[in-house]
């Protein structure tokens, strides 16, 4: 027979959330630092709380895996579970892509995911594709090894 679980009768959830929220806190300050306008503000604001907005037709943040070839293997990445095949994504796509976002107002894309961005055979064709976008809300996620 399943049991639920309920948090309120986890002992001890008390103490472990509040250090949690705690230890969030530098990281949070850090993370508002940033905000330069009201819009960033807002983006932020619903990034952090969807449940408070009406849902968004497109979403205010997105993240795009150029591949998923990595150099690395290690054991904790989730990429050693993964079922799908190893490749690249196409660079007419992501210019199409990033067009798409950018028009629709996407105001921070994350390139990263279970690959090396780097190792993508069109990597620069594929930071060209971003053209002006890549001043502003561009996080790049690499290991710094290629």
């Amino acid at each position: 027979m399943l049991q639920q679980i309920h948090t309120a009768k986890v002992p001890g959830w008390h103490k472990r959330r509040f250090w949690q929220v705690l230890h969030s806190i530098p990281h949070y300050i850090s993370e508002l630092r940033d905000i330069d306008s009201l819009r960033e503000a807002i983006d932020w604001a619903y990034f952090k709380n969807p449940y408070f907005f009406k849902l968004r037709k497109y979403p205010p943040r997105a993240t795009v895996e150029f591949t998923n070839h990595c150099n690395f293997g290690c054991g904790y990445c989730p990429r050693s579970l993964m079922a799908r095949p190893e490749g690249n994504m196409d660079v007419k796509f992501f210019e199409s892509l990033a067009a798409d976002l950018d028009e629709k107002g996407c105001s921070v894309l994350k390139i990263g995911g279970l690959g090396e961005p780097v190792l993508h055979p069109e990597f620069p064709q594929m930071m060209a594709a971003l053209g002006g976008q890549a001043n502003e809300g561009l996080s790049l996620h690499q290991r710094n090894t290629v």
